[in-house]
């Protein structure tokens, strides 16, 4: 009996350790990222550094506490917002980048360094207008720590009373504003275990991460410079069926490289440019042979901003993507496609705390315009907006040619839509009485979303 109560509790212990050789400081400096350059006053929900804990608990579980919003990090990585489900349905960038690959599958995690994640920024609803067809039901941008100190930490966590992941982070930053991270993780997964189905055993499934991220600032006169490099390779197995006990391997291997310029020409226009390369490679290998696919894109955006009479700021961008996929099953031959669409988006002042910001993205591949409109009243302590804006996503590759058990591909899909409208207002009362009491903050919001000609999947 004893041992039976043991056996118990091993199985739902769960365990931390972690040693800080350094203590880990974090300076509020803003990373490369042209996320909030476009949308402007658009409102925006920031998850602060101080609510993310590294180490310990995946993202998604920080993202889960806000209203409208689920995540989820094991089997198929998605998020949803709003009632959105598909994964490619909201963009998820790193550092301004979009990570979005246009075979439908949504971004792979492989190119989110938790390890290194300070902030996060989001915008519920339709946001195509500002961030092109992904964007459908929102977009999200993973914004990175930056240690003042060199810190090191060692963890290890236990969920299932077998010690599975262990993992080693690394920063060394250096001036100015500059850092280099590795980060290193092994999860040996659950133990075999016998299959009285097919009297064998059942092979355990295991993970190994490995990641470096590299990022930079350098001021060149009035130009400011921010190079950024992200390689990662994770390698793992997943456990077969009781009744089919091998295991299937795989490989992910991935590389982000991007380089930002921001140029202020005078006072009333400044220009910033920001090329990235993200390039995925996955191999499979079962028991019936191996597989695999290759993902490759380049993206070159441009943004010119500039401030025209009675404080009028126009803002214009443009992106031209470059996307590849090779994959086993395609043969010799190979998908690309090339999309370039251009925006403008305008900050109109009505008084000191009124603004109305019109905005529009016309995408030539398909002749697509998708239009926005925003209302907004802020001051020092109140922030209030009325919103509408636009989505629109068109159908992927897998939507168009992949078949699952509960999905049948359709070449003819017509591409997806959304239309939302947003009220919403926010009060903060600042700290008092020397920061005994935090204040208060009062805020909410009340949305309509409607979604067209959406690809479901069936039971």
């Amino acid at each position: 009996m004893r041992s039976l109560i043991l056996l118990f509790l091993l199985s739902v212990i769960e365990a931390r350790a972690q040693i800080q050789l350094e203590p880990i400081e974090i300076s509020d400096v803003t990373p490369p990222s042209a996320f909030s350059e476009r949308s402007g006053s658009w409102p925006s929900y920031e998850v602060q550094q101080d609510e993310l804990i590294p180490g310990t608990r995946p993202i998604s579980d920080s993202l889960n506490t806000i209203p409208g919003l689920q995540g989820r990090d094991q089997g198929s990585p998605t998020l949803s917002i709003r009632g959105s489900g598909q994964a490619d349905r909201v963009l998820k960038l790193y550092e301004g980048i979009p990570l979005n690959f246009g075979d439908g599958l949504g971004a792979s995690n492989l190119f989110i360094p938790e390890e290194t994640i300070g902030s996060l920024r989001l915008l519920k609803g339709p946001s195509s207008v500002f961030y092109g067809p992904s964007a459908m039901a929102g977009a999200l941008d993973h914004r990175s720590r930056l240690f003042e100190r060199k810190a090191l930490r060692l963890s290890v966590s236990d969920d299932s009373g077998l010690l599975g992941r262990r993992s080693v982070f690394l920063a060394t930053p250096f001036k100015p504003d500059s850092q280099l991270t590795l980060f290193a993780e092994n999860a040996p997964g659950r133990f075999a275990y016998d299959s009285p189905l097919s009297g064998g055993r059942r092979e355990s499934n295991s993970l190994e991460t490995l990641r470096t991220t590299f990022n930079a600032k350098y001021d060149l006169g009035t130009t400011s410079v921010r190079p950024l490099l992200l390689l990662a390779r994770q390698t793992g197995e997943t456990p077969g069926a009781l009744n089919f006990p091998s295991s299937s391997k795989f490989r992910l291997h991935g590389t982000l490289a991007g380089i930002e310029s921001k140029t202020q020409l005078d006072q009333s226009n400044k220009i910033s440019f920001l090329f990235s390369d993200l390039r995925f490679w996955r191999s499979d290998e079962d028991s019936f042979g191996s597989s695999s696919y290759t993902n490759a894109r380049t993206r070159l955006a441009a943004d010119w901003g500039t401030r025209l009479f009675n404080d009028i700021e126009l803002k214009t961008f443009t992106d031209l993507k470059t996307e590849t996929l090779a994959a086993t099953y395609l043969g010799d031959s190979k998908f690309t496609e090339n999309s370039a669409e251009l925006g403008q988006s305008a900050d109109v002042p009505l008084t000191d705390s009124l603004a109305l910001q019109p905005a529009y993205r016309y995408l030539a591949d398909t002749g697509t315009f998708v239009k926005a409109l925003g209302l907004h009243h802020s001051t020092d302590r109140s922030v209030s907006w009325l919103t509408y804006s636009e989505g629109f996503r068109a159908p992927s590759l897998s939507d168009r040619f992949a078949n699952f058990p509960n999905f049948r591909a359709n070449p003819s899909l017509k591409p997806e839509t959304s239309r939302g409208l947003e009220l919403g207002s926010r009060f903060e009362q600042g700290r008092r009485y020397g920061g005994f009491l935090e204040g208060i903050l009062i805020g909410g919001t009340v949305h309509a979303t409607e979604f067209d000609q959406l690809f479901e999947s069936a039971p």
